[in-house]
């Protein structure tokens, strides 16, 4: 074996290995999520209703970012229909 080959085998295992990796903080942050798409949310900052359920592996564990449009104080959609991100860290207590 050659020392190219070595490489290339090495940069193949590490993509199988990052892939594998992200496979399993996907799966974790899913798990840990009880908010469905059409649900209300809150955090300390704005309130949406859920629209699409991502992941972020960010520092610490991974976590769901749920993202839809933001919502007045009186739970009534903005006009403009501008869209709003809440991590699943950040909801209030009242959707834990």
């Amino acid at each position: 074996m050659t020392k190219e080959e070595y490489l290339e085998k090495l940069k193949i295992l590490s993509k199988e290995y990052h892939k594998k990796e992200m496979e399993l903080k996907k799966e974790f942050a899913f798990s840990n999520n009880h908010i469905k798409i059409g649900d209300i949310i809150s955090d300390h900052f704005q309130t949406i209703q859920v629209d699409k359920i991502q992941f972020s592996v960010g520092n610490g564990y991974p976590q769901c970012v749920y993202i839809g449009k933001l919502f007045t104080k009186k739970r009534k959609p903005f006009k403009n229909g501008k869209l709003g991100q809440i991590w699943q860290c950040n909801l209030k207590e009242d959707y834990k």
